[in-house]
């Protein structure tokens, strides 16, 4: 499930988001947790276009190599975590992974 720990719109808070903690996941939450991962990713990306997508130690990726890692990090039995904030004077999406 997916967690919004602020009010208001994704890609207008400086805090994070993130899917959920503490189990294993079977092969179907696997799949789900980067499916949903796509689609929280797809939706900061809509709200405020044109800034960075970021790994937590700040390097820049594509939005392919972002989908990418969202899904190996699934298959980790990792969860995806999203935060916002500002990278060279764009509101820029960071992501990392936490243990599921």
């Amino acid at each position: 499930m997916l967690t919004m720990h602020c009010s208001g719109q994704a890609a207008e808070c400086g805090v994070k988001y993130h899917q959920g903690l503490g189990m294993m996941l079977s092969n179907l939450e696997q799949e789900e947790t980067w499916l949903q991962g796509w689609d929280v990713l797809d939706e900061l990306i809509e709200r405020k276009p044109g800034g960075y997508l970021l790994f937590s130690n700040y390097k820049e990726i594509s939005l392919g190599e972002a989908r990418d890692w969202i899904q190996a990090a699934a298959y980790e039995n990792n969860k995806t975590e999203f935060d916002t904030e500002y990278y060279k004077g764009k509101k820029s999406i960071l992501i990392n992974k936490v243990p599921a």
